[in-house]
């Protein structure tokens, strides 16, 4: 399962067609998750080629920070590949809605004997954004179903080439 996820990642990432660097975006971002707790990550941000329909792409991870149990240790690791279309409502802020893949990854470490496993879901998000020039603070609800099932949200900024 774990190399089948990897070769999905690859293949994305392989299908992706790459913008200049002055068309991306990068950020810091916080996110707590329902099952997985606070966790802090980041996001890269760039236009796909599709200028009539506005979609762009986010590759993100993030890690989280989960309560520890009695004597566990507890590793949780997420990295996301979503597409977003935006939905215009106002001109002071940008609201988008995407889907894509999440892969997790939770290790678990109790008494010196580890366990780990990752799962493959499916994400829905919805994304609200503040341009003021190349600064972008956002906020994300995002569903992940199958998988390591839960909901995400997250909140940063991005600073780069967003027009």
């Amino acid at each position: 399962m774990r190399s089948l996820a990897l070769t999905a990642l690859c293949i994305l990432a392989l299908l992706a067609p790459l913008p200049a660097a002055g068309q991306m975006s990068f950020g810091p971002q916080l996110s707590f998750g329902t099952d997985s707790d606070f966790g802090i990550g980041a996001r890269l941000v760039f236009p796909l080629r599709t200028e009539a329909l506005g979609l762009d792409g986010v590759i993100d991870g993030n890690y989280f920070f989960p309560g520890d149990e009695a004597g566990t240790n507890v590793d949780w690791l997420d990295g996301n590949v979503n597409v977003r279309m935006p939905i215009p409502l106002a001109e002071q802020f940008q609201t988008r809605i995407g889907a894509g893949l999440n892969v997790t990854q939770v290790t678990f470490d109790a008494g010196g004997e580890s366990n780990s496993n990752t799962e493959v879901g499916l994400n829905l998000l919805g994304n609200l954004e503040f341009p003021r020039g190349a600064f972008t603070p956002f906020g994300e609800f995002r569903v992940i179903l199958g998988g390591a099932e839960q909901v995400v949200l997250t909140g940063g900024f991005t600073l780069g080439g967003r027009d």
